[in-house]
């Protein structure tokens, strides 16, 4: 059923009646006839009466059909108004809702394989170096994130280095190149302590490149050291790899992360004092 009644049935209600009543009158006769002998004929006032029902009828009901399309129209009106309200009014709504939980600037998380937690920055240095011998429109990149790994109140401080690049190395036939064995940093040098994080405590991959890694190498720092990265963040640094030094630029910034993860660091954190991993035969 539509939004107003439906005219039909009473039309045929109506125009039923006019034809039991128009098919006993005399066909040939006109209106003006039927007038003019109403009073006189009943079969042509019965016709007369019959027609002039059938166009009252007809006439009735075109006009209740233009009052009911009026009607619609005005209804449509009214809804689309209303629609508009409402979406203007959704939409003060959400921009007056109070402001979306900004993304946390540390992660940390249980390593389900070491059972260590393990607290990293969400978004790393990341720096970048030319390598035209190789490429032109590519480089090769270092991401440099804070990482402390807390073993049962034991904690390590670390600068985890993932180095990972945009050439393609495979397809020009190049060898991967090595991962650093130092970092420096302005003034301070760190050794690597490892690079395979699984052997210190980091079973999964705390920090993730863009693209293909290449390895990772994790320095161990104090918190003094992290807290003057974070208070100067460098805009280069050097990595030594194979006895040759190369420094990367800075490409993305993290100031806000390591800010934030320095300022949670305890005074008394430093480096472990366990026994140096026995490298050679």
């Amino acid at each position: 059923m539509g939004l107003f009644p439906n005219p039909a049935p009473t039309f045929h209600f109506y125009a039923g009646i006019i034809f039991r009543v128009s098919e006993k009158t005399t066909r040939g006769s006109s209106l003006q006839g039927d007038r003019g002998c109403a009073r006189t004929n009943p079969r042509s006032a019965s016709h007369f009466y019959g027609t002039w029902l059938y166009r009252r009828v007809a006439r009735d009901t075109l006009n209740d059909r233009k009052a009911w399309l009026e009607r619609s129209d005005a209804m449509k009106a009214v809804c689309r108004g209303a629609s508009a309200a409402f979406l203007l009014l959704l939409c003060g709504a959400c921009a007056h809702t109070a402001p979306a939980t900004e993304q946390a600037l540390i992660r940390e998380y249980l390593d389900p394989q070491t059972a260590m937690t393990v607290r990293v920055v969400a978004e790393p240095f990341i720096y970048g170096r030319d390598v035209p011998e190789l490429a032109v429109n590519a480089r090769d990149y270092v991401s440099l994130g804070a990482v402390e790994l807390d073993n049962m109140g034991r904690h390590r401080l670390f600068l985890a280095l993932v180095s990972w690049s945009t050439i393609d190395r495979a397809r020009i036939g190049a060898p991967l190149p090595s991962l650093p064995e130092r970092l420096e940093i302005a003034s301070r040098e760190w050794p690597v302590a490892s690079h395979t994080p699984r052997e210190l405590g980091a079973g999964e991959p705390v920090l993730e490149p863009p693209v293909s890694r290449i390895g990772d190498s994790w320095f161990e720092v104090k918190a003094a050291d992290l807290r003057d990265i974070a208070g100067h963040p460098p805009e280069s640094i050097d990595v030594v790899v194979d006895g040759a030094r190369h420094r990367y630029t800075l490409w993305r910034r993290a100031d806000a992360a390591f800010a934030e993860f320095a300022s949670t660091l305890p005074t008394d954190v430093a480096p472990a004092r366990g026994r140096r991993r026995h490298v050679g035969p």
